[in-house]
């Protein structure tokens, strides 16, 4: 509960707007709702290949408001050409590798 008075005394005080957690499966978002408190958005490892969170975390998150951010990406020319790969973060202006 520290935790949680702290984020609301931050928050109230506008030193931060919005706060997010990594890797919390279904579990994790579980607990954190039973203490009241909601994140902004929760970082899965979550892409074209690894979608296993698209049966646990991600409708829990979806049921909540909580955005999802992918934090595992593909290695460049594992699912698109090198040159394509290499040319998304321009159009989507996101980082090619990680969380951007």
């Amino acid at each position: 509960r520290p935790a949680r008075a702290t984020l609301r005394l931050q928050q109230t005080a506008g030193k931060i707007r919005w706060w997010g957690v990594s890797n919390f499966g279904s579990e994790d978002l579980q607990r954190l709702s039973a203490l009241g408190a909601r994140p902004a958005s929760n970082g899965l490892p979550y892409n074209l290949l690894w979608r296993a969170a698209e049966h646990g975390a991600l409708p829990i998150c979806r049921a909540a408001g909580v955005g999802v951010r992918s934090c595992v990406s593909e290695r460049p020319g594992k699912v698109w050409p090198e040159p394509a790969a290499a040319a998304l973060p321009l159009r989507r202006h996101t980082t090619l590798l990680g969380c951007g």
